[in-house]
């Protein structure tokens, strides 16, 4: 994997006001590849991180990028990988 994606998905966490280094490293470097290989876009790995790393824990931003990203195309809700990672953070998306 490039060294591109993984930047981009570090990006995206600090667009939602979180550090990357919040997570352990080879996790948060294995959701990557994770993400990458299941054609999520950074954005979308990004948000899969928060979910499963921080739950309802998140920083307010955090809705903010959604909508933001939504309305950019760069987050699919109808993805299940985005629909569960949703839940775990508290969204009603059912």
């Amino acid at each position: 994997m490039s060294w591109f994606y993984p930047a981009k998905v570090n990006m995206a966490l600090a667009a939602m006001a979180i550090p990357p280094n919040q997570f352990d490293g080879a996790w948060r470097s294995g959701m990557q590849q994770i993400g990458k290989s299941g054609g999520l876009t950074p954005q979308e790995t990004a948000l899969v991180i928060v979910g499963y790393g921080l739950g309802i824990n998140y920083p307010d931003d955090v809705e903010t990028a959604i909508g933001v990203w939504r309305h950019e195309g760069k987050i699919d809700i109808s993805k299940p990988e985005i629909t569960e990672a949703l839940s775990k953070m508290g969204f009603n998306v059912g």
